[in-house]
């Protein structure tokens, strides 16, 4: 301890007055004056891309953000047909058109509810069977804590998204139809079905993935789709 001590004391640098005279008789005095300033944005057009390959963590919807307050954000996107001028067949019918959502989850936070024990499930080989209906409920993975229901409405896009290999970003301007051709009021959970037979607890339908399941006008579809068959 005595030794520790000696080399402590011994490598103590000799006392200069270095920058003493900013201190000496207040020689230091800060002086306070106000300045107008003029806050402004450039737009250098260098935006974010909102392309399909940046969007895996997208927020969608409205929410609060503690230094920009309310912010809006939506998602545009198309679909088209798997072959080109496919065969509907003869006086083709659309019977019923979902839109799913599948967006990310906490899988760690299931709730499991049997919403139907005495279910009757109706298959073409066995007909009526008696089953069970079991619903897995999953919050969905969101921005902000606010619990607040959220109204997602589906409507026709005009202008053409480009290719799935093109950039986009997040300024470019694309026009959509103001008719709703779906609606759904979101609660911040999805939702998975399972049917089972109560014999023997066979699976007769399960929905694997959880979604928001939207459904969408048919006659839309109808005259978009099908009564366009053989028109370029």
């Amino acid at each position: 301890m005595i030794f520790g001590s000696v080399i402590l004391y011994n490598c103590e640098p000799d006392v200069d007055d270095l920058g003493e005279q900013l201190f000496l008789n207040g020689a230091a005095q800060g002086t306070e004056a106000p300045f107008e300033v003029t806050a402004y944005n450039i737009n250098n057009h260098d935006t974010i891309r909102t392309d399909a390959s940046k969007l895996s963590f997208g927020v969608l919807g409205a929410f609060d953000e503690e230094k920009f307050g309310m912010q809006k954000a939506s998602y545009l996107t198309q679909v088209k047909l798997s072959t080109y001028d496919p065969d509907f067949g003869t006086n083709a019918t659309v019977d019923s058109v979902v839109l799913v959502i599948k967006p990310r989850i906490a899988t760690d936070s299931v709730t499991t509810n049997t919403v139907d024990d005495n279910y009757t499930y109706t298959t073409a080989a066995d007909g009526a069977v008696n089953a069970k209906k079991v619903v897995n409920t999953y919050p969905v993975l969101k921005f902000g804590k606010a619990k607040r229901n959220l109204t997602i409405n589906v409507n026709e896009v005009k202008t053409f998204l480009k290719s799935a290999s093109d950039t986009v970003k997040s300024n470019d301007s694309f026009n959509f139809d103001s008719q709703v051709i779906g609606s759904k009021v979101f609660n911040g959970n999805v939702s998975s079905v399972a049917i089972t037979k109560d014999d023997g607890g066979t699976a007769l339908f399960t929905a694997s993935t959880p979604g928001i399941r939207i459904s969408l006008d048919k006659q839309f579809f109808q005259d978009k789709i099908i009564a366009k068959k053989r028109q370029t």
